[in-house]
């Protein structure tokens, strides 16, 4: 229940409620207010002081009848136990620690993120910042990127509609750079928008349409960027706060993003054009979870939908959101098997766990980190620099072992047991329980002496760690993948085409989904 909160509260005790009564609660100091009736049945966060000993109390009822309020829950004390008090004690009201605790992350925010946060909190709504993350396009797909380094994108207007797991009340627009090099870069508009699902086109909530609301980075339209890390290890540039139309906490949204380049302006290396997403389209709305993408010809305006024709293409963005709504976020990182390329459309197991966890009422958001190609190695470095920069998500799922890494017997291994180690701290760094994601078979053959080591101990190292019973570590396997004579060879019912890498789409809904759907569920809502 909502706390209520009422200016200058400060009233007598007239009761002995020792270390474990109820407060009866009498008059008001001159210039101090009390209790009334307005306040039957309502609950307050109070201080109770006597002397130099005080209590804070959560969760205390007020009844006018009797003029009484519980003791509620004891939150912190001057001794750090229960106060025996007397008739001397004093009720009072005002801030308390954890209120500033949660107001902390506010610290340094700019005018236009306290905008957008005052519009998240409007009406008493508790703010729940999550993310980042992205559910309609992945920003770890650069694996399916073209570069559009230099060519001329005057007046090119790129949308995309995002599937959310609830209503928002604001927003922060991420833009994906992975150049060394941004120094011929010149800037963007973005703008953003909820929309009810009734229109993937345009923002509408009912019968209203709703406009477009300018991103701004720093106060200013067009993001500033820097290098990234590497080519392997892209960074976000994050604008400020974009206060939305909130289209309701307890149901799915979708945010509409279009990003405008002005005339003249050149796409800088860091920016990528993702392509073939036509089934990935296709299977959000089969799991229903509907996406569109969507670009424009030249010379239309930014608030237009003019000459606007779908297209497999679109400029990845990453949102994080700001909602009334309590959202666990899992993160996932690893290689295309983890994306969940050449299976159906680049959805991943987690995803797809997402979406059905929110249809079903219980909102989760996966944000899909795996990029495809990398190797563990590139793929821990962006988790690492990740958690360095204060991001954070509830479940975490690591794949262990990669076959980008190759296979040197006796070297692999150790280093990938290493990364998975550290990603285990990293997790704890970040209070995230890790799902370590158990290895996938390498080939499609009979395994090498090599190979075989890599599964096996990934495998071994999986399964110790879960039999190590640890609150905050847990196991995914997939057994059913592997052939029943070599383990780390591929059942050829569930692999891609032979290719010896990649699982198909009987793998992933009759095994990995299942597999990856029971290990979150044991964290999140066992």
């Amino acid at each position: 229940m909502a706390n209520t909160h009422i200016n200058r509260l400060r009233c007598v005790v007239t009761n002995t409620p020792g270390t474990s009564g109820n407060f009866v609660v009498g008059a008001a100091p001159a210039g101090r207010r009390g209790f009334s009736a307005a306040e039957d049945g309502k609950t307050f966060e109070l201080t109770i002081s006597e002397g130099n000993a005080w209590e804070v109390r959560t969760g205390c009822v007020y009844t006018h009848s009797t003029t009484t309020v519980t003791r509620g829950t004891l939150a912190d004390s001057s001794t750090g136990s229960a106060i025996n008090f007397t008739a001397a004690a004093v009720v009072s009201q005002g801030p308390i620690a954890k209120h500033m605790t949660d107001l902390e992350p506010l610290r340094g925010a700019t005018l236009p993120q306290m905008t957008a946060l005052a519009a998240a909190v409007k009406n008493g709504a508790k703010l729940d910042i999550r993310g980042p993350y992205s559910a309609g396009v992945q920003r770890s797909d650069t694996g399916s990127y073209t570069s559009m380094a230099g060519a001329s994108k005057g007046n090119a207007l790129w949308a995309s509609t995002i599937w959310l797991p609830c209503g928002v009340d604001a927003v922060r627009i991420g833009l994906v750079n992975n150049a060394t090099d941004v120094s011929t870069y010149s800037g963007v508009l973005c703008y953003a928008q909820t929309t009810d699902g009734s229109d993937l086109m345009n923002p509408r909530q009912g019968a209203t349409q709703l406009a477009m609301q300018l991103a701004t980075w720093n106060g200013a339209n067009n993001p500033t960027f820097v290098n990234a890390p590497s080519a392997a290890n892209p960074n976000i540039v994050w604008s400020d706060w974009v206060p939305v139309v909130n289209t309701g906490t307890n149901s799915p949204s979708w945010l509409i993003v279009r990003t405008w380049y002005p005339n003249g302006v050149a796409a800088g290396g860091g920016f990528y054009a993702a392509n073939a997403y036509g089934s990935r389209t296709a299977v959000l709305a089969t799991l229903g979870a509907p996406a569109a993408y969507y670009t424009a010809a030249t010379n239309v305006g930014p608030g237009t939908n003019s000459a606007m024709t779908a297209s497999n293409a679109v400029l990845p963005v990453v949102v994080q959101l700001a909602s009334r709504k309590q959202v666990p976020c899992v993160w996932i990182y690893g290689d295309s098997t983890r994306q969940g390329y050449y299976s159906d459309g680049v959805v991943s197991a987690a995803e797809r766990y997402a979406i059905a966890s929110t249809l079903a009422g219980r909102p989760v958001a996966a944000d899909s980190r795996a990029i495809s190609g990398q190797t563990t190695a590139e793929y821990i470095k962006r988790l690492r620099s990740a958690v360095a920069a204060g991001e954070r998500c509830d479940v975490l799922i690591y794949q262990v072992a990669s076959p980008n890494d190759g296979f040197v017997a006796g070297s692999t291994s150790p280093a990938q047991i290493a990364r998975a180690q550290e990603a285990i701290l990293l997790a704890r760094q970040m209070g995230a329980h890790i799902i370590l994601d158990g290895p996938f078979p390498m080939t499609a053959t009979t395994p090498t002496a090599a190979q075989s080591e890599v599964v096996t101990e990934a495998q071994s190292f999986c399964n110790d760690m879960a039999a190590a019973n640890l609150p905050y570590v847990s196991a995914c396997m997939y057994e059913t993948l592997h052939d029943g004579t070599y383990y780390g060879k591929w059942n050829s019912a569930y692999n891609f085409s032979g290719d010896g890498l990649h699982q198909n789409t009987t793998a992933m809904t009759s095994v990995i989904v299942p597999a990856i759907s029971s290990a979150i569920d044991a964290v999140l809502f066992a």
